[in-house]
């Protein structure tokens, strides 16, 4: 685990680079400032971010040692924070590089872009289609297992009972998911360019969910965190130490990379 993570991170930028070049074809100076953009943004990263990880997976490992359900939902709730504070960095600097962009080389981005998404639907909903609700509890298990260890009986069947109550959100996904590329579409074309409309498109990760949609993530995150509190008191010292054991791993991850 540790060696895939550290690799990831490692190269995010180049691949990032990457990805945004298979969009829309840059010219040298928008190429040049592309490539500031990102290494600033994970200099950043690395000096404020990597810290903040660190300290979150600190407490959670507290939290649930000392089995302290109001800590580990202080934690919990503190999550989106990990989004919302890269988003709000890199927005301005994304928005101004794309007010650099020529008009074709915006539509460029916006076709690349929807041929993107559409590949990407397709696909999940092809897994969804093929893998069967066996295969999905399964993949489940295997997952909490990864973090407990060995999983009781009542523990399996409380987490079974768990994940039949949860809503699906795979077609809300795709059609929030579509509904951001049009807004997404219309601001960066509009002349002058929308930065308002972009920086929240950008920052704001539930702006183009509907209210059903946004019911639904609720319910769940909801569901997730109640079960996980409960959970909290019955772990066994053995399932305690393997999760602290999996943090530490992580926390290993975030010593190397800091330094580097």
């Amino acid at each position: 685990m540790s060696c895939s993570t550290r690799l990831a991170y490692t190269y995010a930028d180049w691949w990032l680079e990457w990805q945004v070049e298979d969009l829309v074809e840059l010219n040298d100076e928008q190429e040049d400032k592309l490539s500031a953009l990102i290494d600033d943004f994970f200099t950043w990263h690395k000096n404020n971010e990597l810290p903040e990880y660190a300290q979150l997976l600190r407490d959670f490992d507290h939290a649930i040692e000392k089995q302290n359900t109001s800590l580990f939902l202080k934690k919990y709730q503190e999550l989106p924070l990990v989004w919302q504070r890269s988003s709000a960095y890199i927005a301005p600097k994304l928005i101004g590089l794309m007010d650099e962009l020529t008009q074709q080389q915006k539509l460029e981005l916006v076709e690349n872009l929807e041929l993107k998404q559409q590949e990407q639907h397709e696909k999940w909903q092809e897994e969804a289609e093929q893998e069967t609700n066996e295969d999905r509890m399964e993949r489940r298990v295997e997952n909490l297992e990864r973090w407990l260890g060995h999983v009781t009986p009542e523990q399996l069947e409380s987490f079974t009972s768990l994940m039949a109550k949860t809503k699906p959100t795979m077609q809300d996904r795709i059609e929030a998911r579509q509904q951001w590329l049009v807004a997404f579409e219309t601001a960066l074309i509009s002349k002058p360019m929308d930065e308002m409309e972009l920086r929240r498109l950008i920052t704001d990760i539930n702006y183009k969910r509907t209210k059903a949609h946004q019911d639904k993530s609720d319910f769940n995150r909801e569901l997730f965190q109640n079960w996980f509190a409960q959970q909290l008191g019955q772990l066994s010292q053995e399932q305690r130490d393997n999760v602290s054991d999996e943090i530490a791993d992580y926390l290993a991850d975030i010593d190397y990379l800091a330094a580097r």
